[in-house]
């Protein structure tokens, strides 16, 4: 702005030097002044000629490097495109995988279903022959294990009242049976053998007994072989391990591993000292309810009795 201002300063008075000439004396003072001036406004203009060219080369110096930037930013976004595309890709086929994926764990579950189904149908069949050959064995005229010691108190008892499994835990008004011969045993014979008439039983006391078995023994032999033995109204007394209130004791602290460790599997010093089930009060009145028995009384649960807890139910027929 200044050297604009500069100029139209220098053509004002170019403007007024002829008046100027013609009113004073044409001095050679004055001619040279102006020469001076006009050699001045020369070298301006070249300067801000020369000037203007720079400021060209350096705007088109930077258009061209804002162009190369443009060329730079698009070929970063057709990246960033192609990137997506690709994320995009991976992101289909993740969803494919966990597709696949979620088939795949459902078919496994029903391959380790029916491998299960197999498996308990294989077991079955092989319970069942052994359960065949255990008959056909305790049949059989040599190994049949029925031996009536106390033949007198048995045809003397007007009803029949069996303590079965009762080891040296005698009842006196009981017919006492275990599979040993031990001191004061009216019978020796297995549980799931007893050989008395059908609905002829008025009692059969199973203390601490029925843990000895496995479930499958339990539902398939043991209680329904008792449960036809009772007459109808006969009873079903049967004390056993209280599984849950043995692990809440032992939770509390209230018994030692030990205790709880031989209550819950048994001291296993001799054959027939061994538990083989875990059994609650509820989990045993569903397997009596599921035997036949058409009333089912708990009497006591969690009552302490020696190293264990105990509960203690009455079936009815």
């Amino acid at each position: 702005m200044r050297f604009e201002k500069k100029i139209k300063h220098i053509f004002k008075r170019l403007i007024k030097l002829p008046n100027a000439l013609w009113k004073t004396p044409q001095t050679k003072e004055n001619l040279d002044i102006l020469k001076s001036q006009i050699i001045n406004l020369t070298n301006q203009l070249e300067q801000m000629e020369e000037k203007n060219l720079r400021m060209v080369d350096a705007i088109g110096a930077m258009i061209f490097g804002m162009n190369n930037s443009l060329d730079n930013l698009s070929n970063h976004l057709h990246e960033v495109k192609e990137y997506k595309d690709k994320v995009t890709c991976v992101d289909r086929n993740l969803k494919s995988l966990d597709i696949d994926l979620s088939n795949i764990k459902i078919q496994n579950k029903d391959i380790r279903d029916r491998i299960e189904f197999i498996r308990k149908e294989i077991f079955f069949e092989l319970q069942m022959n052994l359960r065949k050959l255990k008959v056909d064995f305790q049949n059989s005229s040599q190994h049949k294990k029925f031996k009536i010691l106390n033949e007198d108190k048995l045809k003397n008892a007007s009803n029949l009242h069996l303590n079965v499994g009762c080891g040296h835990l005698i009842k006196e008004d009981f017919i006492n049976i275990d599979n040993r011969e031990l001191p004061n045993i009216d019978i020796v014979a297995d549980a799931g053998s007893l050989e008395f008439e059908k609905n002829s039983i008025s009692t059969i006391y199973a203390s601490h007994l029925i843990e000895h078995f496995t479930l499958y023994e339990l539902t398939d032999s043991i209680l329904p072989h008792w449960f036809s033995l009772l007459k109808e109204d006969g009873k079903l007394i049967v004390l056993a391990p209280d599984a849950q209130a043995m692990i809440n004791a032992y939770y509390m602290g209230e018994i030692p591993y030990d205790d709880f460790r031989e209550v819950m599997y048994g001291s296993q010093e001799y054959d027939g000292d061994f538990h083989f089930n875990m059994l609650t009060s509820e989990s045993t009145i569903e397997l009596l309810k599921q035997v036949g028995f058409s009333k089912v009384d708990l009497i006591a649960e969690g009552r302490r009795n020696g190293l264990c807890f105990e509960f203690e139910i009455h079936a009815t027929k």
